[in-house]
């Protein structure tokens, strides 16, 4: 019996010897498949790989490719453009140029310059200690003592201008006169309206008048009252007017003149004082007019126009009496 228990466990032992044998084998074939399947996988995963990588190195070079044949498109059509629209674009700016109208001034000679902060174009403004001026006819003045009226650079006198050929500026007050030649002498084709210090009226007080007839003066007044380069006539000066019929002295407007000379006579009145008393009189109708000379120590000439008598020489008061002034030329 213990033998034959003996001989089945033998049998058994290497029944099992075998099964853990094979079972060993079965796990070492399918392991070594496994890792050949893995290493077929892995090498068809590298194949795969591999091609995938030559694929998109193919994708990439095709891509860098089409993108270098892009580029060369756009500079083959960039170089088009710059060859023909550019020039194209140029020209029509020229001759769009060419046919309108040029400005007034050309852009080489538009040149902007700066004067006190205010922009200017020297073509036609120029800058004066500091302020801007338009130029006059062109040409530049000098503002200080001219000024421009209708593009004529005229002398100034004050605010306005004067023209020397028939005019002069009295500098003390700024007021221009007229001035007109008879025979050798040249007189004041106006009465003078030169405010003294004391001793001068406008008629009826009222300034208005002054700028009308002149002012009235008397005869200490009238005496040193002409301009600088004028005086007031004496007798032998004032007789050449004399010769002269009246009518042709006084003025066109006011009475009856015919004024050939331009001497335009108006019938400015007087004013007549005696004591604390003083009127006025004959504006309208007469005309007086103060002579350097003396009648005597009271008395002084003085030529008289009346709208119905031609002219006359006559004595005023010296004091009592106050008439118009006309300036002779020295």
């Amino acid at each position: 019996m213990v033998n034959f228990f003996l001989k089945r466990m033998a049998v058994l032992l290497d029944s099992a010897v075998l099964v853990i044998f094979l079972f060993a084998c079965s796990d070492s074939g399918t392991g070594g498949g496994d890792i050949e399947l893995s290493s077929s996988s892995i090498e068809a995963d590298d194949s795969s790989s591999s091609s995938g990588i030559k694929s998109s190195g193919s994708s990439v070079t095709e891509s860098k490719d089409s993108l270098s044949r892009s580029q060369e498109k756009s500079s083959s059509s960039a170089a088009a453009s710059s060859s023909s629209t550019t020039p194209k674009s140029s020209s029509s700016s020229a001759e769009v140029s060419g046919s309108s109208e040029a400005p007034e001034i050309s852009s080489s000679s538009q040149v902007l310059q700066e004067c006190t902060g205010m922009i200017w174009n020297p073509n036609t403004k120029f800058c004066y200690e500091g302020l801007v001026y338009s130029k006059c006819d062109g040409m530049e003045y000098n503002p200080s003592v001219q000024i421009c009226i209708d593009d004529v650079a005229l002398p100034k006198c004050g605010d306005t201008g004067y023209i020397p050929a028939k005019e002069f500026c009295d500098s003390r007050d700024n007021k221009v006169y007229k001035w007109v030649t008879i025979g050798t002498q040249t007189w004041m084709a106006e009465n003078l309206n030169y405010a003294t210090a004391s001793g001068s009226w406008c008629y009826d007080d009222n300034p208005s008048n002054c700028e009308t007839y002149g002012r009235l003066y008397g005869w200490e007044a009238a005496m040193t009252a002409c301009p600088m380069g004028w005086h007031l006539p004496n007798n032998e000066e004032g007789n050449v007017l004399g010769d002269i019929a009246g009518a042709q002295l006084k003025s066109k407007t006011g009475w009856n003149g015919a004024d050939d000379y331009g001497f335009n006579a108006l019938p400015g009145g007087n004013r007549d004082s005696f004591g604390r008393s003083s009127w006025y009189e004959d504006v309208g109708r007469c005309g007086f007019w103060w002579s350097a000379t003396e009648y005597n120590s009271d008395y002084a000439h003085y030529w008289l126009l009346i709208d119905l008598f031609t002219n006359g020489l006559h004595q005023g008061h010296k004091t009592e009496k106050a008439y118009a002034v006309r300036c002779v030329k020295d």
